[in-house]
């Protein structure tokens, strides 16, 4: 098993990990910032990324602006009110993606305190140090900037490491300083997360297949509930996966020629969502289209965590116009379950997906969805 899949504590106890991370570090309290609350997961990020930058800055030395144009030029982001925080996908080896797929049950919930911890490590860590400790823990690249590096350099060159391209990469100046702010960053949307579990369901897509995947209109469809490549039947999502310098939301399956052995990595994307009023819960499906694949064809990744019902996600292929949206989601909603299987071959088209959660039960539900 990768070093990724035995980091899992609870998310409790990665929450004060966080904190205590943040405070000695950088002097920061998560806990007194979030008690000025209640925020959404953008407004607590929005007010703590000021402070996080003075602090990040002044510990390596470097001006705000500096550390932003090196955060700018590594994770191109839209900076937009949207209330959608975008997540770049994490790109993971072979073993990684084998052991996330064969998560079930509690082994679920597992990975999302152990990505926690990990990226506590990784925030307080730079060059050398950090790579080895992303590589080990199963992540070869962030955003498609930083792939797009390491698979370029690895082919220039026969004898370079995985672990000296990432390196390479993450010791590049006030560039390593970016990388940093991002970790950090990330473990805010975390804390968050995790002391407060005002997130109803928390999902992980992984992609392994060799298409790139879009999902249609993702921002208006999260928070508006109804379009195109979203549905929301109750509440709305607060966090989801994104690569503006490549314009997909999962990227396709890479090869990486290791030591002269070719290995497949994969892209990780991350989603979550809450309840907005009321007490229905959160519940909706994602789909996902490609270029590569004819119109009607599409995998769509289905999730509930209701109040008053069990939860549950689906796995569904599409090979023919969805329709009635609404009505759409009750047929698959039906068929959720902690785990579900479905296989499609259609027009040449051959496609595999899969659904696992954790718990039919709780008021926090976690998913991972496998595309083939």
């Amino acid at each position: 098993m990768s070093n990724f899949t035995k980091l899992g504590t609870s998310p409790q106890e990665s929450a004060l990990k966080i904190r205590q991370h943040f405070q000695s570090e950088f002097g920061i309290d998560l806990d007194i910032i979030l008690k000025g609350g209640p925020f959404t997961a953008r407004q607590f990020r929005r007010k703590v990324n000021p402070i996080l930058e003075e602090a990040v800055a002044k510990k390596h030395n470097v001006s705000v602006a500096e550390l932003n144009d090196a955060y700018d030029s590594l994770f191109a982001n839209e900076d937009d009110d949207s209330g959608v925080e975008s997540n770049f996908n994490f790109i993971i080896n072979q073993e990684t993606y084998d052991d996330l797929k064969a998560a079930r049950g509690g082994d679920v919930e597992d990975y999302v305190s152990g990505f926690a911890n990990l990226m506590t490590q990784a925030s307080g860590l730079s060059g050398g140090v950090l790579a080895g400790t992303l590589v080990a823990g199963g992540i070869i690249a962030i955003g498609g900037a930083m792939l797009k590096y390491v698979v370029s350099e690895m082919a220039k060159d026969a004898a370079l490491t995985l672990l000296k391209a990432v390196t390479n990469f993450l010791s590049s100046g006030t560039l390593a300083v970016g990388i940093v702010l991002f970790f950090l960053q990330a473990l805010v949307q975390l804390f968050l997360f995790l002391a407060t579990l005002t997130r109803e369901f928390t999902g992980l897509v992984l992609n392994g297949t060799t298409h790139n995947f879009v999902v249609n209109n993702w921002k208006e469809g999260a928070l508006q509930g109804k379009n195109d490549g979203i549905y929301m039947d109750a509440g709305e999502l607060d966090s989801f996966m994104n690569n503006p310098t490549v314009e997909n939301q999962l990227m396709a399956m890479t090869t990486l020629t290791v030591e002269g052995t070719s290995e497949n990595c994969y892209a990780m994307g991350l989603f979550s969502g809450a309840k907005n009023f009321g007490f229905l819960g959160v519940g909706g499906y994602i789909q996902f289209n490609s270029d590569d694949l004819e119109a009607d064809q599409s995998y769509v990744a289905m999730f509930a965590n209701p109040y008053s019902h069990t939860s549950g996600t689906s796995a569904y292929i599409t090979t023919s116009p969805i329709g009635d949206q609404s009505d759409f989601y009750n047929k698959i909603y039906e068929n959720r379950s902690l785990f579900t299987t479905v296989s499609s071959y259609s027009n040449g088209w051959q496609a595999y997906m899969q659904s696992a959660c954790n718990s039919e039960h709780g008021d926090q539900s976690y998913g991972i969805f496998v595309l083939e």
